[in-house]
This record gives C-alpha cells, structure tokens and sequence, in this order.
C-alpha cells in the first residue's frame, strides 16, 4: 500500500488501460473527492507531457466515475482492478463501460464518457 500524503489517500491497487485508470484507494475524510481526482489528472498530465513530443497533446476526458465498495470487498475488487488488461480486449471502453452502467442500473451523461 502506498501513502501519497500530498494527495492525502493510501493507494490500493491502480491500473492503466489504454483508455482508462482504474485505482482503488482509501480516501482521507479531510480530502474532497473532486480534489483528489484534479490532484491525480493534474500531476499525471504534467508528467505525461515531459515523456516527449508524443505526449505533448495528452489530456483526461472531462468526465470520471467513481464506485464505492464495501471495505469487506477490497481482495475482490484488487482482483476486479488486476483483470482489466484482459476484460478490456474483450469489450473495450466505451462499451464495456456502457453495457456495465446499464447492468447496474446506473445514471450516466454520454457526453463526459465520448468526449
């Protein structure tokens, strides 16, 4: 587990799709969520952009999403996160995303997830 004491959250599991970022983390009562997601978009893309003219353009989509699980449910979720290389290739984002916001019943603005 790794602590990030200027974003104030203990990382749990993370990891980087092609379109996406998964990261599973504890957050800080102190730290409003919306700041901890600028946090990471912010540092990433500086970082991103200093990996050479390739990346010069890089940036986020406008939009995030975020889950709350149940803490008895961490091992489950890790393997969740660990898995996505593989449930991407077979259903890559957006669809997969799509189709699993509809499954669970779940609002979401097509705009912030297409743009």
């Amino acid at each position: 587990m790794e602590y990030a004491p200027y974003l104030k959250y203990y990382e749990r599991a993370i990891r980087r799709i092609e379109y996406c970022i998964h990261i599973l983390c504890v957050l800080s009562p102190n730290l409003k969520l919306s700041e901890l997601v600028q946090k990471i978009k912010a540092n990433s893309s500086r970082w991103m952009k200093q990996q050479g003219e390739a990346y010069e353009e890089f940036y986020w989509r406008r939009g995030y999403a975020v889950f709350f699980v149940n803490y008895a449910q961490l091992d489950m979720v890790i393997r969740y996160i660990e898995k996505q290389e593989v449930h991407h290739k077979k259903k890559p984002f957006p669809k997969g995303y799509i189709e699993y916001l509809e499954q669970h019943d779940l609002n979401y603005n097509e705009q912030y997830i297409e743009d």
